[in-house]
């Protein structure tokens, strides 16, 4: 098992998308727990991505796009950069 301090940085997009999936989830109520079950994950898959300390892949990213109230991936992921340009 790798510790959360051994594992790569994530690039800069990465780290903006985390973040904004993370606010937007607590802004919502939306728990890690809601979001591994919403991706067929384990808490801790959804925990490692939801600090940034790993990479959502897009297939995540669809899959959680309902539960935080985007139709899709895309939506979630344009609504991501318009609030990093805000």
């Amino acid at each position: 098992m790798v510790r959360n301090e051994q594992l790569p940085p994530v690039s800069g997009t990465a780290r903006a998308i985390a973040t904004f999936i993370k606010a937007d989830a607590e802004q919502k109520d939306v728990s890690i727990a809601d979001l591994a079950r919403a991706l067929g994950k384990a808490r801790s898959y959804a925990s490692i991505r939801y600090n940034g300390l790993k990479t959502w892949s897009f297939d995540d990213v669809d899959s959680i796009a309902p539960i935080l109230g985007y139709p899709d991936g895309m939506s979630l992921l344009r609504k991501a950069d318009q609030s990093r340009l805000s």
